[in-house]
């Protein structure tokens, strides 16, 4: 008995000449309609409805944490719960829906995570550069022209 697609005819396998060449025009065919707005709106809606799977969004946390800053996810919980789930320097919620989820704070040069810091206190930070002369001159500069 025969089967399709390379089955066995009794004890000998069945091969398909051209089977190479089949998958390699397949392979650029692919690679075709992939460049295609058909194939880029396809592979953007797959990739769209991929990524919202809880599964794989927790993967991906899981994983950017980890190479990103070092740490697990039971560790950011820990500074979440440590920070009452807030933002370390404004205190604002990480549940607000203008903020979101709180950013790592990490020393650049050491790669040492400091706390968890809204997205206004990271920007504010950032433009600081991570120097603290300078953010202490801008606070005083604020508080002379109130």
């Amino acid at each position: 008995m025969s089967k399709e697609f390379g089955g066995t005819v009794g004890a000998a396998k069945t091969s398909f000449v051209g089977s190479e060449r089949t998958r390699a025009l397949n392979r650029v065919a692919s690679l075709k309609y992939s460049k295609t707005e058909n194939g880029k709106a396809r592979i953007l809606r797959y990739s769209q409805a991929y990524t919202k799977l809880p599964k794989v969004r927790i993967a991906a946390r899981e994983s950017h944490l980890r190479l990103t800053y070092g740490i697990s996810v039971a560790a950011y919980d820990q500074l979440l719960k440590d920070q009452n789930g807030g933002c370390t320097v404004c205190g604002v919620l990480a549940t607000s829906e203008i903020h979101g989820v709180l950013g790592v704070d990490h020393n650049h040069e050491t790669g040492v995570v400091r706390g968890l810091l809204c997205h206004s206190c990271n920007v504010a930070l950032g433009h600081g550069r991570d120097d603290p002369r300078k953010l202490r001159k801008l606070a005083e500069y604020l508080e002379r022209t109130e």
